[in-house]
């Protein structure tokens, strides 16, 4: 800070002395006693010191005080170095005060003289040092008056830092800023300006808690002119990675640099904040003694990422608004969820979910999502895809040769969205089958076809009997048609046999079929057997 040091007369400040004032004398001066001065010890207003000549020796020095026409003190001078002085300190009330001096020669000749309130019997305030921005620039970007101050109590004497009470006020074009003298006896008052391209009209004062002070309103410093100087400011970042993969961090870095001097130099304490696309935050740092800052971010969208100089900071005043960003492209992260996964009696697995991104925006239509199984838990073989619709959903039923083992979907990603892995399920069904399918191959027309086999599942490895009382549906297919059509059912037995009569109309086809009731085995559906109808 370029300072301003103050170096005032002691009476400028302090007036602990009084004003030497002429007496009036008798009609021959040469022959009474001449008051010549009636002052105080310097910047002790407790002590007298007295001033008087004669023809003779002067013998005797009284001085008498009064305040609103009363008697204060009355005191006996003594001698001291030419001056005449009291030896016990003036014990008074603080105020003015009407002094009367009395001086005696040897000749035995008297004279009086004094004034009205000719003795300021305060206390004594002095700065003992003072200071104050004389430029404000970048920097030197606040104005700060700063200083100590003590005093001297006219009652014991003591030179020491007022207790409290003391105000020190900073005027800057006629708006005030304050600050209390602290114990110590130090006061700092500061200014921060708006604008720059001015100047300021500062001045210093010190207020006095009471009127026990000398000087309510004591100037310091001022008034003083003190020049707002703006100059260039700039940004410079380091490099900028070009694509980041969510969720990781960026960090945008670099330096605030302002000509000083005519050279681009760097600016400590700038105030920075940074911004990214999308953002609604931004974090608030200050330069280092380099004028190097650093934020560590996570970007969500692609689009520019930086560093500004906000416009109500005081680094703006002095380089106006400055920002520096890169453009940054976020691989997003992807998200596969994976509603109530199940395998159907049909053997068909229920895929169904969305394939989500970190941004918020919706991936392509028709983006792929793979099917992945492993019957083992740990080798996984890819069984197909399902495309996402417009909104990244997706809903499908696959049918599964085999209906056991582990599942999961997998996106693989592109070169701006990260691939993705939904969560492992393990699905089963138990494998069942109609064994021993046997129908009458040749029938004559309205008679009975007899259909025999038996139902089973298989359980931990092994086929086993589907159980008593299961209900087998039986279709037929006349010879030319597709569409099957129920004829009748049968229940099994025991040991999932089932044995059945159809009267037989046409030739055709004969299937036999166990529907599921349970969300553990799958339907058992026979193979299609011929029959011949003839008459």
């Amino acid at each position: 800070m370029r300072t301003r040091h103050l170096r005032l007369a002691l009476p400028a400040l302090v007036a602990a002395a009084l004003v030497a004032q002429p007496l009036a004398a008798s009609a021959d001066p040469g022959q009474l006693p001449v008051i010549d001065e009636i002052a105080t010890a310097p910047g002790d207003p407790g002590v007298l010191a007295v001033r008087a000549s004669s023809d003779s020796d002067v013998t005797a020095v009284h001085a008498d005080l009064s305040r609103f026409g009363e008697p204060a003190a009355s005191v006996d001078l003594h001698l001291v170095d030419g001056v005449w002085t009291n030896e016990q300190r003036l014990v008074l009330d603080y105020g003015y005060y009407d002094t009367t001096v009395t001086a005696t020669d040897a000749d035995g000749d008297v004279n009086q003289g004094g004034g009205t309130s000719t003795l300021d019997y305060l206390k004594q305030p002095r700065v003992v040092s003072h200071s104050l921005t004389t430029r404000l620039d970048v920097l030197h970007q606040h104005l700060v008056a700063a200083g100590e101050v003590r005093y001297l109590d006219p009652r014991d004497g003591l030179d020491t830092h007022p207790a409290g009470g003391v105000i020190a006020r900073l005027t800057v074009d006629s708006t005030t800023y304050d600050a209390t003298v602290g114990a110590d006896g130090r006061y700092s008052a500061s200014w921060t300006p708006r604008t720059a391209g001015t100047s300021a009209h500062v001045d210093t004062a010190l207020l006095m808690p009471d009127f026990s002070w000398k000087g309510s309103n004591a100037s310091v410093d001022g008034p003083v002119d003190v020049p707002v100087v703006a100059t260039q400011g700039r940004i410079v970042l380091d490099a900028v990675p070009a694509t980041v993969r969510y969720p990781a961090k960026l960090t945008l870095s670099g330096t605030v640099q302002a000509v000083v001097d005519g050279e681009w130099r760097a600016l400590p304490g700038a105030e920075v904040v940074s911004f990214g696309a999308g953002r609604t935050d931004s974090a608030v740092a200050r330069t280092s003694a380099t004028g190097r800052f650093s934020f560590g971010l996570v970007p969500v969208q692609d689009g520019g990422y930086g560093v500004r100089i906000p416009s109500d900071s005081t680094t703006a005043v002095y380089v106006g608004t400055r920002s520096a960003s890169a453009k940054v492209l976020v691989v997003d992260r992807t998200a596969l969820s994976w509603s109530k996964p199940a395998i159907n009696e049909f053997s068909e697995l229920h895929i169904a979910g969305r394939l989500t991104e970190s941004s918020g925006v919706t991936p392509p239509k028709g983006t792929k999502v793979w099917v992945q199984q492993a019957r083992d838990g740990r080798h996984w073989t890819t069984l197909g895809y399902v495309p996402t619709d417009r909104s990244g959903a997706f809903s499908i039923d696959g049918y599964l040769e085999h209906p056991s083992g582990s599942f999961r979907l997998v996106y693989n990603g592109t070169s701006v969205l990260q691939g993705s892995t939904s969560r492992t399920v393990e699905l089963s069904r138990n494998a069942t089958r109609v064994t021993g399918y046997k129908v009458t191959s040749k029938v004559r027309k309205g008679k009975l076809v007899r259909l025999r086999g038996t139902v089973q599942h298989k359980v931990g490895g092994t086929w086993k009997s589907i159980g008593s009382k299961r209900y087998v549906d039986l279709f037929f297919r006349a010879k030319g048609s597709k569409t099957f059509k129920e004829v009748g059912w049968v229940r099994t037995d025991s040991r999932g046999r089932f044995d059945a009569g159809v009267k037989a109309t046409k030739t055709g086809y004969y299937t036999a079929v166990w529907f599921s009731t349970n969300s553990k085995d799958l339907n058992a559906e026979s193979v299609e057997k011929y029959v011949k109808v003839v008459k």
